[in-house]
């Protein structure tokens, strides 16, 4: 939200356009739907892997056995998923570094120039914290799903 967000603004800026902030009806309609997708991302990972822990406690190995295949799984579309919006990131940085949407500094900015540079920047560390952290989560899911894979047993960590 915050990368299209950042695009949106440098692309108006660019056009010499003035740009309305976004509605707090809009802003909370998208962050509840954000939390509403990590919710989901979240049941859809741990119900089948404490199902399969209960199954194994239970001795119901066969049903363990399934269940565990099923977490494998969920857990591997998770781990695909993760590369949609790491990608949707790159792309944004891409087309804002190809159309030179932040402008070179120089002596000669306008001041409006400089305090949307500053703005920029500064949105781009949030940008960079989000790439590091859903790289290094998607690294650790990925090693989670190998274990899950080498040695039949899911998230060994625990």
């Amino acid at each position: 939200m915050v990368c299209r967000q950042v695009l949106l603004l440098l692309k108006k800026s660019h056009r010499r356009q003035r740009v309305q902030p976004p509605t707090l009806t809009r802003v909370t309609v998208e962050a509840m739907g954000v939390f509403c997708v990590a919710i989901l991302a979240f049941v859809w990972v741990y119900i089948p892997l404490v199902a399969s822990q209960r199954a194994y406690n239970h001795s119901d190995y066969e049903r363990a056995a399934t269940l565990e295949t099923v977490s494998t799984v969920t857990t591997s579309i998770t781990g695909i998923l993760v590369v949609v919006p790491i990608v949707y990131v790159i792309w944004v940085s891409y087309s804002i570094w190809h159309h030179q949407y932040i402008p070179p500094i120089s002596k000669r900015m306008s001041v409006t120039h400089k305090a949307h540079r500053a703005l920029a920047i500064y949105f781009f560390r949030i940008v960079a914290v989000f790439l590091i952290v859903w790289i290094i989560g998607g690294i650790v899911g990925g090693l989670a799903i190998a274990f899950a894979i080498m040695d039949g047993n899911n998230w060994p960590m625990m």
